[in-house]
């Protein structure tokens, strides 16, 4: 971890890394116009990453709160999915609309994919970052010629031991790009656990977004920790390098052998078509 990030920015690695790796498949460059749907955690931080990385951003939320805050952070701009929302998209981008939409939204309906096909330009690239409802209609993808995939989880690491996008994140958090700390609207000790979980559970009418649970302790953990690594010691060379010969034609008797036998090798095993053969050369 980054001497410069902080524990509670830490906390939002995974997190990060799930929004990291929607932007890295939208496969986008400088200066293209991105929409986001949902603007929970994971749309809020997507938003920034997409800022970072040079595009224009629009978000698309039933928040209108939500909508102020990404632009707090950078949004160009975002509205409600209503039925305004395509022409919204269609001024904010020009005419041309997205050309790119990442759904950060969580909801088993499957209006979020329906609207990304509504906005996105020809040959756009619609990324389902979220769980959402993936029947995906036909016509639209179809005409616009759209590019769909589901991200896996936060990406490279996620089913191996290198977490590549997780520590990209942890990098762009050190360099100041992205902002999580602003996105907590609540800490809790860790004795307050089960007040957290009702807020996430929707059990209080509180908005909320960015939920921190806190440990308490006088000393934080050592961000590194040094690893003594055993070298295994070399094993002592041995008196002779032993041979096994598999194939003993008129080469290896002429010239290998004799080589081999000049070098101090020992011939441990000869293995030939014919057993005779084998044999014969052992012997000699």
């Amino acid at each position: 971890m980054p001497d410069e990030v902080s524990f509670d920015a830490a906390a939002f690695g995974t997190l990060g890394a799930i929004a990291m790796q929607g932007v890295r498949l939208a496969e986008l460059t400088l200066g293209e116009s991105v929409v986001v749907i949902g603007l929970g955690l994971i749309g809020q931080i997507t938003a920034q990453l997409l800022r970072a990385n040079g595009c224009r951003v629009f978000g698309i939320d039933l928040d209108s709160q939500k909508i102020e805050l990404a632009k707090q952070f950078g949004a160009d701009g975002g509205c409600a999915p209503d039925d305004y929302a395509q022409r919204r998209v269609l001024e904010w981008s020009r005419g041309r609309g997205a050309d790119a939409v990442l759904i950060a939204a969580a909801t088993s309906s499957n209006a979020p994919v329906e609207l990304a096909g509504e906005i996105s330009r020809k040959k756009g690239r619609v990324v389902a970052v979220g769980a959402v409802g993936l029947n995906i209609p036909r016509q639209p993808f179809y005409d616009r010629e759209l590019t769909f995939k589901i991200s896996m989880s936060y990406g490279p690491g996620r089913y191996d031991p290198e977490y590549e996008d997780l520590e990209a994140f942890l990098d762009l958090l050190a360099e100041g790009r992205v902002n999580v700390e602003g996105l907590i609207t609540h800490r809790f000790k860790l004795d307050q656990a089960e007040k957290a979980y009702q807020l996430i559970a929707g059990e209080s009418d509180e908005p909320y977004l960015g939920v921190v649970l806190q440990y308490e302790s006088d000393h934080y953990p050592e961000r590194r920790i040094p690893v003594a690594v055993k070298k295994a010691a070399a094993s002592p060379a041995a008196k002779s390098v032993r041979v096994g010969l598999i194939g003993a034609g008129n080469y290896a008797r002429a010239m290998l052998l004799p080589h081999f036998k000049s070098a101090g090798a020992e011939l441990q095993s000869v293995a030939t078509a014919s057993g005779v053969t084998a044999r014969a050369v052992a012997e000699k």
